[in-house]
């Protein structure tokens, strides 16, 4: 299904012009998730860190890239340990593909920083909604909805 304000099966225009608007240019955004869309948009002006686990999709746009296959229906959570940057200003949570493999994300938080902001893509199907506002509630973030996307503010981004 495309949606509107979708480029493609890409990530919505609108949440990347929302990244534009609020994270400073040259910062480190690491992206669960590579793709045509949001991995060239983002890397025009920030230092992405991509986490795939499709090996067809490695290194296809300008990222630094992190193999981490999936065991089970999410990323090897060895590989995520050892391979994380320990820094980065920004978190796109678009993979792994799925909706079922999404919620690994919640399942594994303490492997990622929660003092950035986190922007959640495909809050249009119910299971990365609902994911979105389990997750406000255990960072006590505030949570901006969009349609397509979710923002989570932690409280020292100033909510």
């Amino acid at each position: 299904m495309n949606t509107p304000g979708r480029i493609g099966w890409g990530i919505p225009g609108e949440a990347l012009d929302w990244i534009e608007a609020h994270v400073a240019h040259g910062s480190y955004i690491l992206e669960l998730g590579s793709g045509e869309t949001s991995t060239v948009r983002l890397s025009r002006n920030y230092f992405v860190t991509s986490v795939e686990d499709n090996p067809a999709y490695l290194n296809m746009y300008p990222s630094r890239y992190i193999y981490a296959p999936k065991v089970g229906i999410w990323y090897d959570r060895a590989v995520l340990k050892a391979k994380l940057p320990r820094n980065y200003d920004f978190l796109l949570v678009d993979g792994p593909e799925g909706s079922a493999a999404r919620r690994g994300f919640l399942e594994n938080i303490a492997l990622f920083r929660t003092d950035v902001p986190i922007l959640v893509d495909d809050t249009w199907r119910d299971t990365e909604r609902v994911m979105s506002f389990e997750l406000a509630e255990l960072l006590k973030a505030k949570l901006e909805v969009f349609e397509g996307f979710s923002v989570l503010l932690p409280k020292i981004c100033g909510s």
